[in-house]
């Protein structure tokens, strides 16, 4: 955010960005740590596993002789992998603890972002309010002005006259035939009233 947008948000008694917040930054910075570390312990997993297969294909490659020889001398005929095991291990049970971590951990964010999107709500209440206000305003006039148009079109056709394209062309503009009338049950025009009394803002 530059320094100009900072300055207006603020003149108008908008909330600074959530990442500004300490409590957030510092439990979003824990859950990024943690899944770093679910990242690297995945790369591991995948490392040491590829580890494995590259050991079993070499000693796949032997020749007969040596894998007699080794038979003799009682080495194992595959690459022992006791300590890819035990690596392995150790990865899943870190994975274990990491993952429900993660999970419990954007839980905390959940709720650190629930609390702190009350009190942004409540800064930006009044002026919102007022924001629903002006749409209502703006509509009625555009469901007015469209209300004179057709009214010169109708008063052609009752008066026995085409109502020509050439100088009273239908306007190419839909909505406000679809905000529909206030006063008519179930139009959206009809519905934002209902929404606006519920909120308390006069109509």
């Amino acid at each position: 955010m530059n320094m100009m947008t900072r300055f207006s948000k603020e003149a108008m008694g908008s909330p600074r960005p959530i990442s500004e917040n300490p409590r957030y930054r510092e439990a979003a910075e824990k859950l990024a740590r943690f899944q770093n570390e679910l990242r690297a312990l995945r790369q591991a997993i995948d490392a040491t596993n590829a580890t494995w297969y590259a050991k079993q294909a070499r000693s796949a490659d032997e020749d007969v002789i040596a894998l007699a020889d080794r038979m003799i001398d009682g080495q194992p005929l595959t690459a022992d992998d006791r300590d890819t095991a035990t690596k392995l291990r150790e990865l899943e049970r870190k994975t274990e603890v990491i993952r429900p971590a993660i999970a419990r951990q954007k839980e905390a964010i959940d709720l650190i972002r629930g609390e702190l999107s009350v009190d942004a709500g409540k800064m930006v209440q009044a002026r919102h309010r007022k924001a629903l206000a002006g749409i209502w305003d703006a509509a009625r006039q555009l469901a007015a002005a469209a209300a004179a148009e057709r009214e010169i079109r109708r008063q052609l056709l009752d008066d026995g006259y085409e109502a020509l394209d050439a100088f009273t062309p239908a306007p190419r503009f839909g909505i406000p035939l679809a905000m529909g009338d206030e006063n008519c049950c179930d139009t959206a025009l009809w519905h934002y009233k209902r929404q606006l009394e519920g909120l308390g803002i006069e109509t």
